[in-house]
């Protein structure tokens, strides 16, 4: 028999909860303790622990995470970094953080937020069955090519309110709207005026446009603004 955790939130006791007990439950499943002021959690959790849920607290870092987790939500913490991401782990909510980095992603997830953090890069290799991948605004200057033929057209990568290089967008853009095109739906901030293409200064771009090889970073123009948008994702359905 499953058993279920959580601690109520300040609402409903009076009180918010600061610290749990160091030993939990060893036939725990589920962990509840959204909306605290928790600034760790256990340094052993129980090793079937299948559903964790820790966002709106002051978590620092993460313990090791048992092998048996299946969702994991930690949004809306102090997170730097995380650890290293269960092979079962399917949903990955880790969104307005201070990430800077990201450790390998596990071949099941389908559903990865990691918008609102320091990002400067993604991985270059993504689970085939991602069908989600929120990373708007943070630091990427740039998507790896590789990851336009990794995803199908069932997919969708949220870019917004990145600092990514006029350029860049436009052959984004141009490489995704191609009429053989079949990878991921990508949200992007474009510029508000049109962009004048420079010499590739900023942007080396081997291949076609609508079949890149790779793309690498360059350092946004200040004649090329990118509006800011708000965090939400919505998939956007492709024209046929």
């Amino acid at each position: 028999m499953d058993t279920a955790i959580r601690c109520f939130m300040k609402s409903e006791v009076g009180d918010e909860e600061t610290a749990l007990p160091a030993s939990l439950l060893p036939t725990l499943r589920t962990l509840n303790v959204i909306g605290n002021q928790l600034s760790r959690l256990p340094a052993q959790l129980p090793g079937g622990l299948r559903d964790l849920y820790a966002s709106d607290n002051r978590l620092t870092s993460l313990p090791d995470l048992p092998a048996r987790l299946r969702r994991l939500d930690v949004s809306e913490n102090q997170l730097t970094s995380l650890p290293d991401l269960p092979a079962r782990l399917r949903y990955l909510d880790a969104s307005n953080n201070q990430l800077t980095s990201l450790p390998d992603i596990p071949a099941r997830i389908g559903y990865l937020d990691v918008s609102e953090n320091q990002l400067t890069d993604l991985p270059g290799t993504l689970p085939v069955g991602l069908e989600m991948l929120g990373a708007s605004n943070n630091q990427l200057t740039g998507l790896a090519a590789t990851v336009l033929t990794q995803l199908g057209s069932a997919s969708s990568i949220d870019l917004r309110s990145n600092p990514i290089p006029a350029t860049v967008l436009a052959d984004l853009a141009s490489a995704t709207r191609g009429a053989d095109y079949a990878g991921p739906q990508v949200l992007l901030s474009m510029p508000l005026q049109p962009v004048e293409h420079q010499p590739r200064l900023l942007l080396s771009r081997i291949g076609s446009p609508t079949s890149p090889a790779q793309w690498t970073r360059g350092r946004a123009s200040p004649k090329s603004p990118v509006r800011r948008t708000s965090h939400s994702f919505s998939k956007v359905s492709r024209a046929p």
